[in-house]
């Protein structure tokens, strides 16, 4: 009798201390198991520092091509949701190794750049998955000839966009990061009005590396 109650004494005690340890291993494993990283270099601060202003002046400076050409060549509204969907296409195309298709779509440099960071991504990462991608405003805007003598517009967008990146041992990050992608569309070839359509021709980021300057 006095063993069975000993144990049943000792036995809530045993208990109450099990479960803050549960908790803390739980808690332990949460923060462990995915890890975050916000890009808060010089650039980028500088950039979302002084975005928009920049966007503010870039959209008025465009907006006069409007009454210049018979179909107005700068929307903004458009414009910012075309770029935040052609990234999310161009990440779908890479994630499925479709080169293919982004060698039709981009221009052959480009997309040859792309694959080859697709083989550095798929080398250090088990996977990288597009989480979220969001148009802040535009960077810069040019407006003169290109190599074709066509009057052409490049603009560059700055979206955030948020990756998830998994290690071989399963260890996954959370990135969050700046891009800026220019995009080009021709206003007039050598006979006469044309406005094509937008097109990719330079990014300025690939694969996410993970370093210790990156951790920290």
């Amino acid at each position: 009798l006095q063993s069975l109650a000993s144990s049943m004494l000792l036995r809530p005690r045993v208990q109450l201390l099990a479960r803050p340890q549960l908790l803390l291993l739980r808690r332990a494993f949460s923060e462990t198991s995915l890890n975050r990283f916000v890009e808060q270099d010089f650039a980028t601060r500088l950039t979302l520092l002084t975005l928009p202003l920049r966007h503010f002046l870039r959209d008025l400076r465009l907006r006069p091509l409007n009454f210049v050409f018979s179909h107005p060549p700068w929307d903004p509204k458009a414009f910012s949701e075309g770029s935040a969907e052609a990234f999310r296409k161009v990440a779908s195309l890479r994630e499925a190794g479709d080169y293919a298709s982004l060698r039709r779509l981009l221009p052959e440099p480009l997309s040859e750049q792309l694959e080859d960071d697709e083989g550095e991504a798929r080398k250090a990462w088990a996977s990288r998955t597009l989480l979220e991608v969001k148009p802040l405003g535009v960077l810069t805007t040019r407006l003169r000839p290109d190599e074709n003598r066509h009057l052409s517009l490049w603009v560059t967008q700055v979206l955030r966009v948020v990756e998830e990146y998994t290690s071989t041992c399963g260890t996954r990050w959370q990135v969050e990061r700046l891009h800026r992608w220019t995009f080009k569309r021709v206003l007039l070839n050598e006979h006469a009005e044309e406005v094509s359509d937008w097109r990719i021709v330079q990014v300025d980021k690939g694969v996410w590396k993970h370093d210790s300057e990156n951790s920290n």
